[in-house]
Formats: C-alpha cells, sequence, structure tokens
C-alpha cells in the first residue's frame, strides 16, 4: 500500500526575544508543542482517509519538501527538523515503529521556487514477510555500493 501525507511547512525557527533566555525557552517549547499537535492530526486523518486498521510492520518513508525561496537547503537539517513529523506516523498507528528495523529512508527530494511551501511524505507500507526481503534486498545492494568503492 502506498500512501501520501501532505504536512503544512511549519518553521521552527522562530525565536522570541534572544535578551531573555527563559522567554525564548519557553516560546521554543509553545512553537514545539503546535508542531507536533499538528503532525499529530495530519497523521491521523491520513490514517482515517486511507482506512488503515493497525501499523503496518514496516515502511520507505520518501520525502518531498517544497519551499518558495531558491536558498541553499541542508539534507541533515531537514532531516533533524522534520523529527515529529516521523513520530507522527507511529503515534497515530500508520507504521509500527520509526527505528532502523521497521523503517528505510527512501529518497529526499528538495523543489525550489513552489508557490507554497510544504513537506510531503509518501510512505511504502509493508507486511513484516515484505519489508524483511525488501530489507535485506537493500542490504545487499549497499554492500554492493562499499565493496565497489574500496577497489
Amino acid at each position: 500500500m502506498i500512501i501520501k501525507i501532505e504536512f503544512p511547512f511549519i518553521d521552527r525557527n522562530q525565536t522570541a526575544n534572544k535578551k531573555n533566555k527563559r522567554t525564548k525557552n519557553v516560546f521554543k517549547t509553545i512553537l514545539k508543542n503546535q508542531l507536533k499537535e499538528k503532525c499529530e492530526l495530519y497523521a491521523y486523518l491520513a490514517r482515517n482517509n486511507y482506512k488503515i486498521e493497525s501499523p503496518f510492520y514496516g515502511a520507505i518513508l520518501h520525502r518531498f519538501w517544497f519551499f518558495q525561496n531558491s536558498v541553499a537547503k541542508d539534507y541533515d537539517n531537514f532531516c533533524a527538523g522534520t523529527k515529529y513529523y516521523t513520530d507522527a506516523l507511529v503515534s497515530q498507528g500508520i507504521i509500527l515503529k520509526d527505528d532502523n528495523h521497521h523503517l528505510l529512508m527512501g529518497r529526499l527530494h528538495m523543489f525550489e521556487k513552489q508557490p507554497k511551501e510544504k513537506i510531503i511524505y509518501v510512505l511504502e507500507l509493508m507486511s513484516k514477510e515484505f519489508f524483511t526481503v525488501h530489507n535485506l534486498d537493500s542490504e545487499k545492494y549497499a554492500m554492493q555500493i562499499i565493496e565497489s568503492a574500496l577497489k
């Protein structure tokens, strides 16, 4: 089963007055909680829309980031910044866990100069049997890449 979840882009880099550390920390906590709540809501709606009754054992996650400007973006910052999006997949019962035994990271695509900022997750959801076979194939392919690089 393949599903698509379109999350709104949420800017986590807003800060309160930098002179007041306590206010800044409280403001960041409020933003973090709002982000978590929005991610939970969108994952909940997706679960209901696709009629997912119980979590899938495994998945391959492909992420697409649409943003308005053309400023260079860091991949690692994007991955860290979307933690709550992925956590919501687990808490809302779409996937069983988001660890390396249950979730494989697929492609990450970034699209510049878009009219609307958003993040889209596309998940290839799999049973335990299918995910195990797919994961073994992925590991073999990864080892081939490593071995060819050593030559």
